[in-house]
């Protein structure tokens, strides 16, 4: 659905201060987030001043979770309210300009891709100001053990193919591609996060700013720790549960009906691994330049060392040229891993611009018939073609699923939970300094897990006359399913998720006397999901046919956005403030808002005024790496911990890096990277490192005769290594360890018990 727009502006002066001395109308933004469960409230303010001695136009693009319900748009200005009202889109359009022609104020928001928007205050006289408000509900990603909430604050530039920019509106283009500054903007952010969760909070971390945190139980509140940073990476805030992801219901008022968010936790039955066809897409673009480059391989790495022996694999380099490491996937033994790692290990970001779709048709396309193809797609995302990447991936989706990593620091939520959604995979998320390992053992562990794709719900008496999706995801094991619906009212019920063979894999009990609340985030985000399914959905093409069901789909869009007061593809939200006539001010001078380049973005480093450094922060305990004696493997007392008590009141962070990550991943790293294709670790001086001995002979005289083979005593060595020192991430290295059962079940070694606390590996291992 191509849109029509306002005209592009015209030029790009948008320095912090221009040749003619024109300061940057925006003067700061302010963000206050409600989180309730899963769903989240926010609402956006945004300062601007006229500093000029004429009236301006101010053009603010600025991002938001793609698919947000934008619900709200209220500007204050001169100590007057004005709130917006929800039209048509050209209508809007033409109040705005009907209003600028007249010489009075007016003030629009518009939905330009579903995760970037644009607001024009127009008409701002000298020495005016106006803050402009807009709401938005959304939810909750899932976190390793509670939610995640991510906050994106910047645009980063976007790659266009230079066919696809031939076809845009001219005013879109402008919109997704606003003005960069490199070095910082005059304007920063002020943050305020309010949480009630579903369980006890137990921890609070944010890899992106420093925070302040006030705990209490199921409630929280989250602050920033310095004043105003800088607008340049995504807002990351990792809420850690003692009762994660239960399954469950909650139900708020939608008019005379009742809109529900049902939360499924599926367990499906257990069946024999099969081989596996794995294909890794990597982002070689240069906007992957630097730290998001080093996520990326070190992430393609853990990946490698994953596989197992009977898998087939291949990588694929991107930018404006491919690199495909070999013609078609191979058997993954060692010599394929060396020689993969061995390339891999020099690649650089260096291949120009991000064209996507080339090797994602190159590689769906080969996919086998009867042997289902696994992508794993490494990339920040940032392109302009976004809409016809995902349609291909839903394309080939009965025979490839694709698993998609956003890396860095602005990563393209559309894209990159785009393809994953339409395919039936999933996506996760690595922020710069965050431990990549918990995501990457999620998405292997997702390879070969039982795996539903031809699912229904059982609504047990439910008359739902909307849900969304309607079609159910497919899942793997783990899986969380949000399910949201309107109903007539809430009833007793129980909502089961059956297989095709009618056998129940997970459900959900509705109460019929739970409480009904009057919020109205979770009808909000119905609405929005309903229109974004039809959006993703709609029809193109010229035909006849195609034309009818795509005014067909434009009328759903637009009643829904309409009733709900929603923005999307169809609507707007335009204000106007009447002047008197010596208000009304001579000719109005656009002012295009600049952006801050995200922070990394290319490789760039720079230093910016109040930026931010990473940090993290626990208030229930936390495990630090510290010197450890050599020697410490022949006797044991146990793991050490490091708590941070939280005694309900302020608690502010310090400079730092992620709590586990550094010295202790770094060892982690170093351990999966010997681990060889078949299972086994070879001993050497790196394993001995590691140990922190000075060799295994003193060892293999205490050991049975049948553990002293090398590669045998080298396994254990690497196995116990794991067990203790990262205890707490058995989740990250599960199935690197099975893999290393199993490769010592085939030498005659039975399965060893877990090594218990005060365990000496002398005494462990006589035990096997």
């Amino acid at each position: 659905m191509k849109k029509k727009g306002r005209a592009a502006p015209e030029g790009r002066d948008c320095g912090m201060v221009t040749s003619g001395g024109v300061a940057v109308p925006l003067k700061g933004v302010a963000m206050d987030v409600r989180v309730r469960g899963a769903a989240v409230l926010t609402t956006v303010s945004q300062r601007f001043r006229n500093d000029e001695d004429s009236p301006i136009e101010a053009l603010y693009s600025f991002p938001l979770e793609e698919n947000s319900s934008v619900c709200g748009f209220e500007v204050e200005i001169g100590g007057r309210r004005i709130r917006g009202r929800v039209e048509e889109r050209e209508k809007a359009f033409e109040k705005y300009d009907e209003a600028m022609q007249k010489g009075d104020s007016a003030f629009l928001l518009d939905q330009n891709r579903p995760d970037i928007f644009s607001v024009s205050v127009g008409r701002l006289l000298p020495g005016e100001e106006a803050v402009v408000r807009i709401s938005h509900a959304g939810r909750t990603e899932r976190f390793d053990r509670g939610l995640r909430l991510r906050i994106p604050t910047t645009i980063s530039p976007r790659y266009i193919p230079p066919g696809k920019a031939l076809e845009m509106d001219p005013a879109e283009l402008d919109a997704i591609l606003p003005p960069v500054v490199i070095g910082g903007v005059p304007y920063g952010l002020s943050m305020s996060v309010d949480i009630e969760a579903g369980s006890a909070i137990s921890a609070i971390s944010c890899p992106s700013y420093p925070i302040t945190v006030s705990m209490h139980g199921r409630k929280a509140r989250v602050g920033l720790a310095v004043r105003e940073p800088q607008l340049d990476q995504d807002f990351v805030l990792d809420i850690e549960l003692a009762e994660p992801g239960k399954a469950g219901v909650t139900a708020c008022r939608d008019g005379s009906s009742v809109a529900m968010m049902l939360r499924f936790r599926p367990v499906l039955a257990e069946s024999a691994k099969k081989p596996r066809d794995v294909v890794f897409i990597v982002d070689r673009s240069g906007s992957m330049a630097g730290e998001s480059f080093e996520e990326a391989r070190a992430a393609l790495m853990l990946c490698l060392k994953s596989l197992e022996e009977g898998d087939r694999f291949n990588v694929v380099g991107f930018g404006s040229t491919m690199d495909m490491m070999f013609t078609a996937p191979v058997a993954y033994d060692q010599k394929n891993l060396d020689i993969t790692t061995a390339i891999a290990g020099k690649w650089i970001a260096d291949l120009g611009g991000t064209e996507i779709l080339a090797p994602m048709k190159a590689v769906l396309e080969k996919a086998e018939r009867g042997r289902k193809l696994n992508v794993l797609l490494l990339t920040d995302g940032e392109v302009g073609n976004e809409r016809e990447v995902i349609e291909l991936a839903a394309k080939h989706r009965k025979n490839a699923r694709i698993f998609s990593f956003g890396i860095g620091r602005g990563a393209s939520g559309t894209l990159v939970r785009g393809v994953a959604k339409a395919s039936g995979g999933m996506a996760e998320f690595i922020f710069p300094g965050e431990r990549i390992e918990p995501k990457v053992m999620r998405q292997m562990a997702r390879l070969s897990a039982p795996y539903a794709a031809d699912t229904k719900l059982d609504w047990g008496g439910l008359s739902p006359s909307v849900a969304v999706p309607a079609e159910l995801p497919a899942f793997c094991t783990g899986d969380e399913i949000d399910i949201l619906c309107r109903v007539p009212a809430v009833k007793d019920a129980l909502v089961r998720i059956k297989a095709a063979d009618g056998s129940v894999i997970a459900e959900c009990a509705v109460d019929g006397s739970m409480p009904v609340s009057d919020d109205r985030t979770i009808p909000l985000l119905l609405a929005r999901e309903f229109i974004a399914s039809i959006e993703q959905g709609a029809a193109s093409g010229g035909s006849e046919q195609s034309a009818r069901r795509r005014k067909g789909d434009e009328a759903r869009i637009l009643s829904t956005a309409l009733e709900y007061g929603l923005v999307s593809s169809q609507t707007s939200y335009v204000a106007v403030e009447e002047r008197e006539g010596d208000e009304k001010g001579g000719t109005v001078n656009l002012r295009r808002v600049p952006v801050a380049l995200t922070r990394g973005y290319g490789g760039m480093q720079f230093c910016l005024p109040c930026a931010a450094p990473q940090v993290a922060m626990s208030l229930a305990g936390a495990a630090f790496g510290g010197a450890k004696k050599a020697g410490r493997l022949l006797s044991r007392s146990g793991p050490k911990h490091a708590a941070v008590q939280n005694d309900g009141g302020i608690q502010q962070t310090a400079s730092g890096g992620p709590s586990g990550y550094g010295v202790a991943a770094d060892r982690f790293m170093q351990l999966v990277g010997l681990q060889l294709a078949n299972g086994s670790w070879r001993l050497g001086k790196e394993l001995s490192a590691l140990a922190e001995v000075e060799g295994f002979d003193a060892l293999k005289a205490e050991v049975p005769e049948r553990l002293r083979k090398d590669e045998v005593l080298a396994t254990l060595v690497a196995l116990f290594l794991l067990h203790w020192d990262f205890a707490d991430r058995s989740d990250e290295w599960a199935l690197i360890a099975e893999k290393a059962l199993k490769w010592l079940a085939a030498q005659g070694v039975p399965r060893p018990a877990d090594p218990s606390a005060g365990t000496e590996l002398a005494g462990w291992l006589k035990s096997i």
